[in-house]
């Protein structure tokens, strides 16, 4: 075999076992959108961990205050959940030694708030508007509250109002996401089925040059014979 023909086969191979490899890869490996959807689904569960037990210090200092004001506020004011008709229903307004609990109150919850926002920031940041005005509105009834503008029951009634406008928003936000992830997957797929199917035809076109090469090769090898004959006072021979 010529040195020509080797250099060809062997570059032949290493473009043969670079195209195995990437199908290999293509089928075997998740798409980046996989990768960021694990990450995000894994931040968003820490998040919520963080932020819970941040809200059980919370509850844990405030139930080490044991004033009847303190007392009151956690049994009048919903902080989350629904509420009772007796919630919904308290005409009173906040004493003075109940704005001061009310106030210690709310900024246990910011000190928690920023816990929340900090962290689901770092995965998915769509959500934070939604975050930060369901916490802007629940200090607007907070401070109607603390000025005696409004009754409990009214806080109540808003505070629960806000909550669930808070959950369609974070539902809204998650169900696009989901929806731009999926996109974004189907996508990365089109084009690594794309890729593949040009992987396949290169390798299918190696293989037919991989044969024409073993046909050239056989060709060179192939002993020459030539067989001679005299007619008359002339030799005529032939080559095959």
């Amino acid at each position: 075999m010529n040195n020509k023909l080797k250099t060809s086969i062997k570059r032949l191979s290493k473009r043969f076992m670079f195209l195995f490899i990437i199908i290999f890869v293509f089928t075997s490996c998740q798409t980046a959108t996989q990768r960021r959807t694990e990450v995000i689904h894994a931040g968003l569960k820490e998040a919520i961990q963080l932020k819970t037990e941040c809200d059980q210090n919370m509850l844990n200092n405030l139930n080490n205050i044991k004033t009847p004001a303190m007392n009151s506020i956690r049994t009048r004011l919903v902080t989350k959940g629904t509420p009772t008709l007796e919630q919904l229903a308290d005409k009173s307004k906040l004493t003075p030694k109940e704005i001061e609990a009310l106030i210690i109150i709310n900024n246990e919850f910011t000190r928690c708030r920023k816990v929340m926002i900090e962290n689901t920031s770092k995965y998915v940041p769509a959500l934070i508007p939604v975050i930060v005005r369901f916490y802007h509105n629940q200090d607007l009834i907070y401070a109607d509250m603390i000025q005696r503008k409004i009754t409990l029951g009214e806080a109540n009634r808003k505070i629960f109002t806000e909550g669930e406008q808070f959950e369609q928003g974070i539902y809204e936000v998650l169900s696009n996401l989901d929806k731009e992830l999926a996109r974004s997957h189907r996508e990365e797929i089109s084009k690594r089925e794309l890729a593949l199917q040009a992987a396949q035809n290169a390798l299918l076109e190696w293989g037919k040059t991989q044969q024409e090469l073993v046909r050239r090769q056989q060709t060179i090898n192939r002993p020459v014979m030539t067989n001679c004959n005299r007619i008359g006072n002339s030799i005529y021979c032939t080559t095959y």
